[in-house]
């Protein structure tokens, strides 16, 4: 299952995204939640996964069931969904409470649009992800 289906399944009142939108608002999250990788490998993207930001430690999150929890307690209802897999479409998302993308078993960047925290939800999951950052950490 998509992530767009996934919130179209579960009520979230979904906008889809242009490519150029989609493309700006990751490089927005970059510079935000990649900076240390940007900074110390001198590319945006670690071993071609964005959430690679966290498992390697380059920007400081919380991982699993913590990770989840923060997540899910944000007041924020409104969010960007930006699936890494260029195929599926990125979208904006307003629902009555965050959603668990969890099942969707793919790589998937959940954030407000004023960028004060991210949850990246991912294929590898549970063993690795999903994981919750804040912009201030």
């Amino acid at each position: 299952m998509t992530a767009l289906e996934f919130a179209q399944d579960n009520g979230g009142d979904v906008s889809l995204l242009g490519p150029k939108e989609r493309h700006r608002l990751l490089q927005d999250w970059r510079e935000i939640f990649a900076r240390e990788v940007k900074a110390k490998t001198g590319k945006w993207v670690h071993l071609g996964y964005e959430w690679h930001a966290f498992s390697y430690q380059f920007t400081r999150s919380e991982g699993g069931a913590r990770a989840l929890s923060l997540y899910l307690e944000e007041a924020e209802r409104e969010v960007y969904v930006i699936p890494e897999d260029d195929g599926e479409r990125a979208f904006s998302c307003r629902s009555r409470a965050l959603l668990d993308f969890s099942i969707c078993r793919t790589d998937i960047l959940v954030f407000p649009p004023a960028l004060v925290w991210t949850a990246v939800f991912t294929h590898e999951q549970p063993e690795f992800g999903p994981y919750f950052s804040r912009a201030e950490w």
